[in-house]
């Protein structure tokens, strides 16, 4: 990731935020991209997607066009902080215009860049200064739960499993690993699937089983190609351990891991992946 944090000798003035920024990195961070590009036509700025770290908790970004708008004064320049929040948005906090302007504060935010608006600024693109302040850094490792139970009742339409997902940035590798206690009733019937950012590509997805019945140890292959399919596991007995590992190989597109299911038959009994279910990622490239 071509990333650096930004500083302007001279210029830019000390102030808790940008302190706070340094001193709390491991909380607030880039993981990947955000990157952003100053409009030559108007006061808005676009947002790239990428992933940040908020509070420690990694959080996908999606970006868009026009993520924030620029406000200039007509009589005296300011500062304005352009920022992320807990939700992946884009947040804009503008200082006060004054002769000699201070920045303001940044908030519960992850900051991507300090912009000196100078008076009667009309056109981003010409803000005299842009200055970078995405922090690099994120977790190498990312934990996620459910907190509550996953159903299924006669429908075979895969799912979301709340929690049971990972944001992943562009061009980045990780390996994982699924957890779930589920119950897939007197007729056992169940698929898996997961849903990843376009362009990117798995190896090594295997699933275990174990009931501790005659199926304990129950282990296959799944093809690339089946990653963002499902398959079916069938024959299983009510109770079981699910562990599912895999490896994802991302492309240019920024987005989330996230794990589906459903029963593979729609007459089945109640399919359940109990709450506390986990899954663990490890960046690895």
């Amino acid at each position: 990731m071509a990333q650096t944090w930004e500083a302007v000798d001279n210029v830019e003035p000390i102030s808790d935020s940008t302190i706070e920024q340094l001193g709390n990195q491991a909380l607030y961070n880039v993981v990947s991209g955000c990157a952003l590009t100053y409009d030559a036509a108007d006061m808005t700025v676009d947002l790239a997607a990428g992933v940040i770290t908020h509070d420690g908790a990694v959080t996908p970004v999606a970006g868009g066009t026009a993520e924030w708008t620029l406000v200039s004064d007509p009589s005296n320049p300011r500062w304005t902080w352009l920022g992320i929040d807990d939700t992946g948005s884009g947040v804009i906090v503008s200082g006060d215009p004054a002769a000699i302007p201070s920045v303001p504060e940044l908030g519960d935010n992850v900051g991507v860049a300090l912009v000196y608006v100078q008076a009667g600024l009309t056109v981003a693109s010409d803000a005299t200064y842009k200055i970078d302040k995405r922090v690099p850094g994120g977790a190498l490792t990312q934990v996620s739960r459910s907190t509550s139970n996953f159903t299924k009742n006669n429908n075979d339409t895969l799912g979301d499993v709340t929690g049971i997902a990972f944001p992943i940035g562009a061009n980045q590798v990780w390996a994982f690993q699924v957890n779930a206690p589920a119950s897939i009733g007197a007729s056992p019937d169940i698929k898996l699937a997961f849903t990843v950012p376009a362009g990117a590509s798995a190896s090594g997805l295997a699933y275990v089983i174990t009931d501790g019945a005659t199926n304990t140890g129950t282990a296959g292959a799944v093809r690339i190609a089946d990653l963002t399919a499902s398959t079916g596991l069938a024959g299983l007995t009510a109770g079981v351990g699910l562990v599912i590992s895999g490896v994802v190989v991302n492309s240019s597109t920024a987005g989330t891991v996230q794990l589906q299911a459903a029963q593979n038959s729609a007459t089945a009994e109640d399919t359940i992946i109990y709450a506390q279910s986990f899954i663990t990622a490890w960046r690895i490239a």
